[in-house]
């Protein structure tokens, strides 16, 4: 009995002492709320106070709940949650009510919610189905996921990685395909590192669990006033309030068409009588949001909606805003696109000598109500500010004495001065007060449109249409300015990181596509392809068999079953007589395959009984196993013979044809070479003749003789050009280095007097060194440049370019261009036929193997020359030849 009233009466203590404490905590001492930086939950704020959604929620609560609150900060959420379960904090808020707190915490009503979510890379959202995903890899939680969740893991392989931030940048690496996640904390993790464009949530949520304030519960008389003001502030809008402006509440995807909110605050927005918007900035989002394809339409808001920014139950951008670490926290914003200068302006005349604000201590200074002027005037103890309604009213107000000085963006109170015409009533400082970035700000979950206007940002800085519109709103500017030189330079940055990102995207992207299309050929083609494989485990047992090998060999789809051990199933193909021995013996067979013989590479081939043969070849896979691959060969060693066998008689023919087309150009050089000293003799005898009847020949009997010796000479030409042809198809391939920039200076210099002549003119690029035949180089580039000279227009003298040209690896190219006759396109295939014409020979003369001779020898070479040409135009002869 002693014992059980010791127990009752420690009990009533320690009750009493805990009423005490919290009777104490009531009214005196604060109650401790323990916190880590988490996103969005909780943030450091530059004083290193507590921030985010967990601590404004807190201390809203706490006044009006009637308690005073401390914070206290822990490195990690592993460390704060030990701390509310041992009771070395009070409170907890923006926590889910997790089991482990249960037993000595009692929890509020709702304060927000989070969804557990699967997320893909953007680019991945076309491949990628929730509903149909299946083996890829998933970065998994450490905490429960639902019965959804459980279902979708299991189909998939799992991957343990428990950091946000890491789960994010190994999503983005590809080390794993998918992530599931809480949607805020993960989003709020991507926007931080500007990722938050490459991630998507796809599919329903797979659970959905409740944002609770945790409460001692020695401390449970509390709960009551904290479920009260947790009411008030979701009666009075401030709960949801607090939940968009620090993303707890996930942001709507991206709509159609994104409405910009516009402030009447010229020169920067104006609303227009008629109810058009227009200004500086007004007109800059405009082309902006052009050039990136985004659609937007334009509505008023008030002074109120501009103070709270952008959100998706008001507006989703602002043209301009000023980005400063406070509107961080409100809204997103893309690369600066201007530079605002606060100046302070006076009357002209005021005798004050002013540098800064803090020389302004004890006078009147007129602001806007909302804005960068007023924050920078609010910090500054001993100033009296007057509220005003814009720059006019600014100006106004400073004139008629109502303030001793104003303080606002230089550039629009200069324009709204000379608009009303009093610039020469006030005067500036001449130091600036202030600098601030301004950009276009968005609400959060618009990543993807930052990301877009960030890209055209740099070039549209850079254009004519940025410098008008300046001018427009500004007058005309200089246009180099430090400012201006300033955000060009960020932008071109972040542009340039953008884009790098966009492409890094768009081939992981490709990657992946390409990736998965091959998994799916695979899983096709292992039961297709006509190529038996077996799985053998380092064990020796069967790990999988695919269809082609289980039909193929006897009472396969038995034999060949995942588990049996691979050996023995040989051993029994081997005593039921199914694989014939050749020869080896049943131990020297199966001893290729036991460990060591499936751990080398081999190939050994075997028939079956019924007449086919195949080809086992071994790919070991380390501690995966061994890969066999069967192969049926039966059919390719039939025809192996038979092509041995045709292999025979082709080299039998080859031979007969090497020794005929040997005999027929020593046939051809022998004819042309005999025609020669004939022909030659035909020549003088004809000069000869010409000389001695010149005195008695008639004019008739005189152009006769003319034909004549034309002929002979065109005889001479046929058969000078045959032997060349003949020897540019028999003469041995020789190769060395050749300049053919030296050669071309010398085929010109050889040209010279025909170049003279015809008023060619001829360009030139330099011309690679290449591996060649040097005489039929210069054969081939001589008689291209002497057709360009000789196939000219008569109304213009020649223009003749030989250039490098873009050619396949292994290659070399070069061309000769011309502005000659050109040719029609159904001719263009017959010019390298021997002795083809296309004109007549009075008008062009030649023996039509010219272009006959330059082929072969780009295809002596291994090439070929194509040409291109329009009638009148001229012509492209392109020469390609191999590297060798």
């Amino acid at each position: 009995m002693n014992k059980y009233l010791a127990i009752l009466v420690f009990a009533l203590l320690v009750m009493l002492g805990v009423a005490e404490r919290s009777s104490a905590q009531h009214s005196e001492e604060p109650l401790v709320v323990g916190w880590t930086e988490i996103a969005p939950l909780f943030r450091a704020e530059p004083d290193g106070r507590a921030g985010g959604f967990g601590a404004e929620i807190m201390r809203e609560v706490a006044e009006r709940a009637g308690f005073h609150i401390s914070f206290r900060k822990f490195s990690r959420a592993e460390d704060l949650i030990r701390a509310q379960v041992l009771g070395n904090i009070d409170l907890m808020p923006a926590i889910a009510a997790l089991p482990v707190l249960a037993e000595n915490n009692i929890f509020s009503d709702p304060i927000a919610q989070t969804h557990m979510r699967i997320f893909i890379r953007t680019e991945d959202a076309e491949t990628l189905d929730p509903a149909t995903m299946a083996d890829v890899r998933i970065a998994v939680p450490g905490v429960p996921v639902g019965t959804e969740g459980t279902s979708f893991i299991a189909r998939n392989v799992p991957v343990a990685i428990p950091v946000s931030t890491n789960s994010i940048m190994e999503l983005l690496r590809g080390t794993v395909d998918a992530l599931i996640a809480s949607d805020n904390v993960t989003i709020a993790d991507a926007h931080a590192l500007r990722l938050d464009h490459r991630i998507l949530a796809v599919g329903p949520p797979l659970r959905s669990f409740d944002r609770v304030i945790t409460l001692r519960r020695e401390l449970a008389d509390l709960m009551p006033a904290i479920n009260q003001a947790i009411a008030e502030l979701e009666a009075d809008g401030t709960l949801e309030e607090l939940r968009g402006i620090n993303r707890v509440s996930v942001a709507p995807l991206e709509p159609d068409v994104l409405k910009v909110g516009v402030f009447h605050a010229p020169p920067y927005s104006m609303i227009n009588p008629d109810g058009t918007f227009s200004g500086f900035s007004v007109d800059t989002i405009r082309h902006l949001t052009k050039s990136a394809g985004i659609a937007i339409e334009f509505v008023e808001i008030d002074e109120e909606s501009l103070a709270l920014g952008p959100a998706p139950d008001r507006y989703d951008l602002l043209p301009q805003a000023a980005v400063n670490e406070e509107a961080r926290q409100r809204m997103d914003f893309t690369a600066p696109i201007d530079r605002a200068s606060f100046a302070v302006f006076t009357r002209v005349g005021e005798g004050r000598q002013i540098s800064d604000l803090y020389s302004l201590m004890g006078s009147r200074l007129g602001v806007e109500a909302v804005g960068v002027a007023r924050q920078l005037a609010e910090n500054h103890e001993g100033l009296e500010l007057r509220i005003f309604d814009g720059p006019d009213a600014l100006l106004n107000g400073l004139l008629v004495g109502q303030v001793d000085a104003i303080l606002y963006p230089r550039h629009a109170i200069t324009v709204a001065a000379a608009r009303l015409g009093v610039q020469d009533q006030i005067r500036e400082i001449e130091t600036p007060i202030h600098s601030v970035d301004r950009a276009i700000a968005l609400r959060f979950g618009l990543g993807q449109t930052r990301e877009r206007l960030n890209a055209v940002i740099p070039g549209y800085l850079a254009s004519s249409m940025d410098t008008q519109i300046r001018e427009e709103y500004f007058g005309t500017p200089v246009f180099w300015t430090d400012s201006r030189i300033t955000f060009v330079r960020n932008a071109l940055i972040i542009g340039a990181v953008s884009l790098l990102l966009l492409f890094i995207a768009w081939a992981r992207w490709r990657q992946k596509r390409t990736t998965q299309a091959r998994r799916k050929f695979a899983s096709t083609l292992v039961d297709q392809i006509p190529l038996g494989m077996v799985l053998v485990s380092p064990q020796g047992v069967i790990e999988f068999a695919n269809q082609f090998v289980k039909d193929r060999t006897p009472d396969g789809h038995a034999l060949m079953k995942r588990g049996n051990n691979f050996k023995k199933m040989v051993e029994t193909l081997i005593d039921n007589g199914t694989i014939s021995m050749n020869g080896r013996t049943k131990e020297a067979f199966l001893g290729q395959l036991d460990g060591n013989g499936l751990r080398l590479h081999s190939a050994n081939e075997f028939k079956f009984s019924g007449g086919k043969t195949y080809v086992r070849t071994t790919l070991p896979l380390g501690a995966d196993g061994t890969l066999l691959t069967y192969a049926d060969v039966t059919e390719d060693r039939r025809q192996l013979t038979e092509i041995r066998n045709l292999n025979a008689k082709l080299l039998q023919q080859v031979s007969l044809a090497s020794a005929a087309n040997a005999e027929l150009r020593a046939f051809a050089y022998a004819t042309s070479h005999d025609l020669k000293a004939p022909t030659n003799t035909t020549s003088l005898l004809i000069s000869e003749l010409g000389e001695a009847l010149a005195p008695h020949m008639s004019e008739d009997d005189a152009e006769m003789f003319e034909d004549l010796t034309a002929t002979n000479q065109r005889m001479a030409q046929l058969i000078d050009d045959v032997l060349e042809y003949t020897n540019a198809i028999g003469s041995e391939m020789k190769r060395s280095e050749v300049d053919m920039d030296v050669l071309l200076s010398e085929i010109l210099d050889d040209l010279k007097a025909d170049i003279i002549a015809s008023g060619a003119e001829i360009e030139r690029a330099p011309l690679p060194k290449i591996n060649a035949h040097p005489a039929q180089m210069r054969q081939l580039l001589q008689n291209l440049i002497s057709n360009a000279i000789k196939f000219r227009a008569p109304d213009r003298p020649p223009k003749i370019s030989v250039t490098t040209e873009r050619s396949r690896r292994g290659e070399v190219a070069f061309a000769v261009t011309d502005n000659g006759i050109g040719m029609r396109s159904e001719l263009q295939g017959r010019i390298f036929t021997p002795f083809t014409r296309l004109n007549a020979q009075e008008d062009y003369a030649g023996s039509g193997l010219g272009l006959a001779i330059c082929q072969r020898i780009a295809m002596n070479h291994g090439g070929k020359i194509e040409v291109t040409s329009d009638v009148g135009e001229g012509s492209q002869f392109r020469v390609r030849i191999k590297e060798s």
